[in-house]
């Protein structure tokens, strides 16, 4: 009986070993299985991860670079670009901003230019005006040497009979 019994309890020992070495290779199967799976997550994950900073990089560097070319548009005296806000972050912001400064540069430049065309206007008309005043003043001038002249040959005229009467007055006497 005892032997039966210890037969009975070396069974459930063998049992239980094989029961234990199959569930330890389960466990390491499991755990290989896991380790590839958080491997293959963290490979996902750091592409996804990438993926994601390439694309955040480039949603703020587009805009500002695109800000950047027309602050250097408009430096560079070219206020014609059309700008574009597409979004209602800081960087629309800065392009909405940048637009308002180009709109308000384009006023400026009209009024400047509105400005410099009376200007030119009133040079042209200044000039008409001193050319007038010119061939005036060269008309009188003609007249007024005209005038002296005759006045210089009255003024002859006048010594002449002032003689020729002192002429005859002495042949009278």
């Amino acid at each position: 009986l005892q032997l039966a019994y210890f037969k009975a309890i070396d069974d459930a020992v063998t049992f239980q070993s094989k029961g234990a070495d199959e569930a330890g290779a389960q466990a390491k199967t499991a755990v290989a299985n896991l380790v590839t799976t958080i491997i293959a997550a963290v490979l996902l994950a750091a592409l996804v991860a990438v993926g994601m900073a390439v694309w955040i990089i480039r949603s703020i560097t587009r805009p500002i670079n695109e800000a950047v070319e027309l602050a250097r548009a408009v430096a560079a005296g070219d206020l014609t670009r059309r700008v574009e806000v597409r979004s209602k972050d800081e960087t629309g912001v800065l392009m909405q901003a940048l637009a308002e400064m180009q709109n308000g540069l384009v006023q400026v430049v009209s009024r400047v230019r509105g400005g410099s065309e009376g200007v030119s206007s009133a040079s042209v008309q200044i000039a008409q005006g001193n050319q007038d005043l010119s061939s005036r003043t060269e008309n009188q001038a003609s007249a007024l040497e005209e005038t002296a002249a005759s006045m210089e040959e009255l003024s002859s005229t006048v010594r002449q009979n002032a003689d020729n009467a002192a002429q005859a007055n002495q042949l009278a006497q």
